[in-house]
């Protein structure tokens, strides 16, 4: 996921007879994984637009990516693997046109009341 404050977020998506879901882990609880009940990896993107509002950033895009092509050991590193950011950072993301408006009125709103996402998630 793509954010306009370069404050990204990875999630590993899966698909299911039932749709696409996502495994997520984020301080922000409306950043956590979705349940497999979306049509499209559009879908599962556009549920979090509303939830990646906060006082600095907003979704722009997100990118579908294999991580195996990315020439990194990204499974058994115990270090620091700079090349598979890299890897996700230079690749075309798909954008997404979110409404400024209500992007505007999202932002004011979690700048009032701090965080939007209430009741229980999934994750």
């Amino acid at each position: 996921m793509d954010s306009s404050d370069n404050l990204n977020h990875a999630l590993f998506i899966f698909k299911e007879k039932t749709g696409w879901g996502a495994i997520g882990r984020s301080r922000y609880p409306g950043l956590h994984g979705r349940e497999p009940r979306f049509r499209s990896l559009r879908d599962l993107a556009w549920s979090y637009v509303d939830t990646f509002v906060d006082a600095t950033g907003d979704l722009t895009g997100y990118l579908p990516v294999l991580l195996d092509p990315s020439d990194t050991d990204w499974r058994f590193s115990k270090k620091n693997i700079w090349k598979l950011e890299n890897y996700f950072i230079y690749q075309k993301h798909i954008p997404l046109k979110v409404n400024r408006k209500r992007t505007r009125a999202l932002r004011e709103r979690f700048l009032r009341e701090g965080d939007i996402m209430t009741g229980p998630y999934w994750w």
